[in-house]
């Protein structure tokens, strides 16, 4: 399912950037090149789709219909989020099916549309200097919106994602936390970190992920302390030791006596979910 949707919308994003000339797209045979291969990407996308009886049409009419509205002057910012709103939620609600639990997909819809209008605005963010430096199409700037703006965007719209998925009937809801919302909040942070409009506190007090091995060997570490440990650059590296601890992967252990104190320490039943138990 995340195969064929990809490469459906990869396949759209591709012909979008052959009609506006983006960069190298300019050269008429590396446009030539692109449409080949997003006509193979399409093909491929929309056969898996049918395999999963998935109807990709919607993602289809995203693309042209993203491309569209881009043309039209005077729209607001989530006019323009709309068809990334839909494709997203109609990807997000089929899942229901996929996992035979139906009532499901109310809430998944919901999700999906929250995940598509934060993966948009994030894009335009990231793309913003680039954009701008290249008079590019970008929507923040087609819509007049600052970074501000587009910052309270995101954090409701991350809010009613986590709303979302709270409604969900799910076996292991502490992992959907971990790798769905919280993932997505700190893509918001990483993706604003360097703008202006942040707050003092964020980019002054705390360094930025140098990347590369240390990275890694943190995250690493992280993962190994269930999130006890936070490098100086994670949002969370100030917080309590109960409020930095990660509990979803006690739904591995099988034993909550390996769990050590997390169900008392946390408070919220992540990880009485995981290991079965009743505490």
């Amino acid at each position: 399912m995340a195969a064929s949707v990809s490469l459906v919308l990869a396949a759209g994003k591709a012909r979008d950037h052959v009609a506006d000339g983006d960069g190298l797209y300019r050269r008429r045979l590396v446009a030539a090149a692109a449409e080949r291969v997003a006509t193979r990407w399409s093909s491929a996308g929309g056969r898996t789709a049918q395999e999963l009886g998935f109807d990709p049409a919607p993602l289809t009419r995203a693309v042209e219909e993203q491309a569209r509205l881009e043309r039209l002057p005077g729209l607001g910012l989530l006019e323009l989020t709309a068809p990334t709103e839909e494709a997203v939620a109609a990807a997000f609600g089929y899942t229901a099916t996929l996992a035979c639990k139906p009532h499901n997909r109310p809430a998944l819809e919901e999700a999906g549309r929250f995940f598509g209008r934060l993966a948009h605005l994030l894009d335009a963010v990231e793309d913003l200097p680039r954009d701008r430096a290249a008079g590019a199409y970008n929507p923040l700037t087609a819509t007049g919106t600052d970074l501000a703006t587009a910052r309270r965007r995101c954090d409701d719209a991350l809010l009613g994602l986590r709303m979302a998925v709270d409604e969900l009937d799910l076996e292991r809801r502490a992992l959907t936390r971990a790798l769905l919302v919280r993932e997505l909040g700190h893509a918001v942070s990483r993706a604003f970190a360097q703008s202006e409009q942040e707050s003092p506190e964020r980019t002054t007090k705390r360094p930025a992920d140098p990347g590369g091995l240390l990275s890694l060997a943190c995250t690493s570490l992280s993962c190994c302390t269930c999130g006890i440990y936070r490098p100086e650059w994670d949002e969370e590296h100030d917080k309590s030791c109960c409020s930095r601890f990660d509990c979803s992967g006690c739904d591995a252990c099988g034993n909550c006596s390996n769990c050590g104190e997390c169900c008392s320490c946390c408070g919220d039943g992540c990880c009485c979910e995981g290991c079965g138990c009743d505490c």
